[in-house]
């Protein structure tokens, strides 16, 4: 019984620990092309004017 608990616990840590990195990776993506989303539209920008 004490080895499926400590399996269990093991278990929701793992879980939480990847929807942590999923999280800050979602924050790093959006990140990622707010920026290259303005480099786009100031050189569009330019092309226009």
């Amino acid at each position: 019984m004490h080895e499926t608990e400590s399996g269990d616990s093991y278990g929701k840590s793992e879980e939480s620990v990847h929807s942590e990195y999923s999280a800050s990776t979602q924050i790093l993506v959006k990140d990622l092309v707010f920026t290259y989303e303005t480099k786009i539209r100031r050189f569009v920008l330019c092309k226009i004017v």
